[in-house]
């Protein structure tokens, strides 16, 4: 995940993906937080850190998976939100 910085941008861009797949996100303690499908093969997607009930993410650590959706497999990550 990587960090976009500007003014009035709170984005991060999920790249290297690997097309069609599903990013799952979640809190230290497990809760989703957002699932973003990505059904282009770009390689890459850009999330407004935005929660599925639309509020902003707070300051803390989150985890990703990364599942294909083709059956290529899956990845995980760590990001951390300052604020």
């Amino acid at each position: 995940a990587e960090r976009n910085y500007g003014k009035d941008q709170d984005r991060i861009t999920f790249a290297g993906l690997p097309g069609p797949c599903k990013i799952t996100i979640y809190t230290m303690t497990g809760d989703i937080v957002d699932v973003i499908e990505n059904r282009q093969n770009s390689g890459s997607v850009v999330w407004d850190t935005r929660t599925k009930y639309n509020q902003y993410l707070v300051s803390g650590v989150y985890l990703y998976v990364v599942e294909s959706s083709e059956g290529k497999g899956s990845a995980t990550g760590k990001f951390i939100v300052i604020r």
